[in-house]
């Protein structure tokens, strides 16, 4: 996910960690920031711009809302086997 107002790459990975680059210098090798809450596969990430919160789902059927310079999540929500996006 590319958030271009703030310079930002994010991924979201089969260990459950979001990673987020900042894009101006474009070098993925540099180390990332991390958020950690998941513990399964991030199903998708979605950034609200007019809020400036990171919203991510996995497959443990969990949405984590997160202010993406913040470590923590701000809201989890759980959902269930029955609960589709």
């Amino acid at each position: 996910l590319h958030i271009e107002s703030l310079d930002l790459l994010c991924f979201g990975s089969s260990d459950g960690l979001i990673r987020i680059y900042e894009d101006k210098y474009s070098n993925l090798e540099e180390f990332p920031k991390i958020l950690k809450g998941h513990t399964k596969t991030i199903r998708a990430l979605s950034y609200q711009e007019e809020n400036g919160i990171l919203a991510s789902c996995s497959f443990e059927f969990i949405i984590y809302i997160w202010n993406p310079y913040l470590n923590e999540p701000l809201l989890r929500i759980k959902g269930s086997f029955f609960f589709h996006f």
